[in-house]
Protein backbone atom coordinates (compact mmCIF):
# COMPACT_ATOMS: atom_id res chain seq x y z
CA UNK A 1 0.00 0.00 0.00
CA UNK A 2 2.41 2.40 0.87
CA UNK A 3 4.58 1.47 -2.27
CA UNK A 4 1.34 2.16 -4.41
CA UNK A 5 1.27 5.56 -2.95
CA UNK A 6 4.65 6.57 -3.59
CA UNK A 7 4.81 4.74 -7.12
CA UNK A 8 1.36 7.04 -7.98
CA UNK A 9 2.73 10.04 -6.50
CA UNK A 10 0.01 10.78 -4.07
CA UNK A 11 0.59 12.32 -0.99
CA UNK A 12 -0.31 9.50 1.92
CA UNK A 13 -1.31 10.99 5.02
CA UNK A 14 -0.21 9.78 8.54
CA UNK A 15 -1.16 10.92 11.65
CA UNK A 16 1.47 11.64 14.14
CA UNK A 17 0.65 9.32 16.31
CA UNK A 18 1.16 6.67 13.76
CA UNK A 19 4.09 8.63 12.44
CA UNK A 20 5.29 8.44 16.41
CA UNK A 21 5.05 4.85 16.72
CA UNK A 22 6.66 3.58 13.63
CA UNK A 23 9.10 5.47 14.79
CA UNK A 24 9.98 4.13 18.04
CA UNK A 25 9.03 0.51 16.78
CA UNK A 26 11.50 0.78 13.73
CA UNK A 27 14.47 2.00 16.35
CA UNK A 28 13.35 -0.54 18.86
CA UNK A 29 14.27 -3.34 15.84
CA UNK A 30 16.93 -1.55 14.99
CA UNK A 31 18.50 -1.27 18.44
CA UNK A 32 17.35 -4.40 19.94
CA UNK A 33 17.22 -6.54 17.21
CA UNK A 34 19.65 -8.71 16.02
CA UNK A 35 22.72 -7.50 13.73
CA UNK A 36 21.69 -7.18 9.90
CA UNK A 37 24.36 -9.94 8.67
CA UNK A 38 23.62 -12.62 10.98
CA UNK A 39 21.30 -15.17 10.00
CA UNK A 40 19.71 -13.38 7.09
CA UNK A 41 18.11 -10.63 8.73
CA UNK A 42 19.69 -8.44 6.42
CA UNK A 43 16.85 -7.91 4.63
CA UNK A 44 14.36 -7.32 7.43
CA UNK A 45 16.58 -4.35 8.13
CA UNK A 46 16.66 -3.29 4.90
CA UNK A 47 13.08 -3.25 4.55
CA UNK A 48 13.06 -1.63 8.27
CA UNK A 49 15.06 1.32 6.89
CA UNK A 50 13.35 1.96 3.94
CA UNK A 51 10.08 1.82 5.81
CA UNK A 52 11.52 4.67 8.34
CA UNK A 53 12.72 6.84 5.40
CA UNK A 54 9.12 6.58 3.55
CA UNK A 55 7.50 7.55 6.99
CA UNK A 56 10.20 10.40 7.93
CA UNK A 57 9.40 11.66 3.95
CA UNK A 58 6.08 11.41 4.03
CA UNK A 59 5.48 12.78 7.51
CA UNK A 60 3.60 15.99 8.72
CA UNK A 61 6.60 19.04 8.78
CA UNK A 62 5.40 19.68 12.22
CA UNK A 63 5.15 16.14 13.80
CA UNK A 64 7.73 15.53 16.64
CA UNK A 65 10.08 13.28 14.35
CA UNK A 66 10.98 16.34 11.73
CA UNK A 67 10.85 18.50 14.93
CA UNK A 68 13.38 16.28 17.10
CA UNK A 69 15.77 15.96 13.85
CA UNK A 70 15.62 19.91 12.80
CA UNK A 71 16.99 20.28 16.28
CA UNK A 72 20.26 22.69 15.58
CA UNK A 73 23.38 20.38 16.81
CA UNK A 74 21.81 17.11 14.90
CA UNK A 75 21.38 19.54 11.85
CA UNK A 76 25.53 20.46 12.57
CA UNK A 77 26.17 16.79 13.16
CA UNK A 78 24.85 16.02 10.00
CA UNK A 79 26.44 18.54 8.25
CA UNK A 80 30.14 17.25 9.53
CA UNK A 81 29.03 13.42 9.14
CA UNK A 82 31.03 12.91 6.59
CA UNK A 83 34.03 14.65 7.95
CA UNK A 84 33.21 12.27 11.09
CA UNK A 85 33.18 9.33 8.72
CA UNK A 86 36.58 10.08 7.61
CA UNK A 87 38.29 10.83 10.43
CA UNK A 88 37.04 8.02 13.29
CA UNK A 89 38.89 5.09 12.43
CA UNK A 90 42.31 6.75 12.48
CA UNK A 91 41.40 8.87 15.78
CA UNK A 92 40.39 5.32 17.00
CA UNK A 93 43.85 3.52 15.47
CA UNK A 94 46.21 6.19 17.13
CA UNK A 95 43.95 6.36 20.55
CA UNK A 96 44.09 2.47 20.55
CA UNK A 97 47.82 2.22 19.75
CA UNK A 98 48.73 5.17 21.69
CA UNK A 99 47.25 3.11 24.71
CA UNK A 100 49.40 0.13 23.78
CA UNK A 101 52.66 1.81 23.87
CA UNK A 102 51.48 3.47 27.02
CA UNK A 103 50.58 -0.20 28.73
CA UNK A 104 54.22 -1.40 27.66
CA UNK A 105 56.51 1.61 28.59
CA UNK A 106 54.73 2.06 32.19
CA UNK A 107 53.34 -1.88 33.15
CA UNK A 108 53.40 -0.74 36.92
CA UNK A 109 50.21 1.65 35.55
CA UNK A 110 48.45 -0.87 33.87
CA UNK A 111 49.22 -4.45 35.47
CA UNK A 112 46.37 -6.20 33.65
CA UNK A 113 47.58 -5.43 30.22
CA UNK A 114 50.38 -7.84 30.21
CA UNK A 115 48.05 -10.21 29.76
CA UNK A 116 44.64 -8.88 28.29
CA UNK A 117 44.56 -6.35 25.13
CA UNK A 118 44.24 -2.56 26.50
CA UNK A 119 40.80 -1.87 24.90
CA UNK A 120 39.63 -4.62 27.19
CA UNK A 121 40.10 -2.80 30.08
CA UNK A 122 36.71 -1.36 30.90
CA UNK A 123 37.78 2.18 32.52
CA UNK A 124 40.34 2.50 29.96
CA UNK A 125 38.06 2.03 26.89
CA UNK A 126 35.51 4.33 28.40
CA UNK A 127 38.56 6.85 28.68
CA UNK A 128 39.29 6.51 25.45
CA UNK A 129 35.79 7.08 24.03
CA UNK A 130 35.10 10.01 26.38
CA UNK A 131 37.76 11.38 24.75
CA UNK A 132 38.04 10.38 21.37
CA UNK A 133 34.04 11.02 20.21
CA UNK A 134 34.67 14.84 21.46
CA UNK A 135 37.92 15.11 19.04
CA UNK A 136 36.63 13.16 16.32
CA UNK A 137 33.79 15.84 16.45
CA UNK A 138 36.22 18.18 16.42
CA UNK A 139 38.42 17.41 13.70
CA UNK A 140 35.46 17.13 11.31
CA UNK A 141 33.89 20.25 12.24
CA UNK A 142 37.57 21.82 11.32
CA UNK A 143 37.80 19.41 8.39
CA UNK A 144 33.99 21.02 7.19
CA UNK A 145 35.26 24.63 7.68
CA UNK A 146 39.01 24.05 6.03
CA UNK A 147 38.16 21.92 3.18
CA UNK A 148 34.38 21.02 2.70
CA UNK A 149 33.29 24.65 2.88
CA UNK A 150 35.01 26.36 0.95
CA UNK A 151 35.51 23.50 -1.65
CA UNK A 152 31.40 23.55 -1.68
CA UNK A 153 31.41 27.58 -1.66
CA UNK A 154 33.33 27.15 -4.98
CA UNK A 155 30.28 25.64 -7.02
CA UNK A 156 28.11 28.88 -6.87
CA UNK A 157 31.19 31.04 -8.46
CA UNK A 158 31.77 31.09 -12.55
CA UNK A 159 34.38 30.11 -13.85
CA UNK A 160 35.87 33.20 -14.53
CA UNK A 161 35.90 34.32 -11.06
CA UNK A 162 38.12 31.82 -10.17
CA UNK A 163 40.97 32.73 -12.42
CA UNK A 164 43.06 35.19 -10.82
CA UNK A 165 42.84 39.30 -11.59
CA UNK A 166 45.38 41.41 -13.08
CA UNK A 167 44.66 44.77 -11.98
CA UNK A 168 47.10 46.37 -14.13
CA UNK A 169 45.95 44.96 -17.28
CA UNK A 170 44.05 46.83 -19.47
CA UNK A 171 40.90 46.43 -20.62
CA UNK A 172 39.48 46.49 -24.44
CA UNK A 173 37.47 48.84 -25.48
CA UNK A 174 34.30 48.61 -27.89
CA UNK A 175 36.35 50.68 -30.67
CA UNK A 176 39.34 47.83 -30.86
Amino acid sequence: MLLAHFVAGTRLTFSTRTLNLTFIAVGTLLITGPWPYDRGYSVLFSVAFIALLLVLFRSPEDGLIKRALSQPLLVRLGTTSFGIYLIHSAVWWIMAQAARVFARLFPSVLPQAQTIDVLEIPRLATLILLTGVPLIIALAEWSYRRFEKPIYDLRWKSPAALLPQNPTARKPTIEE
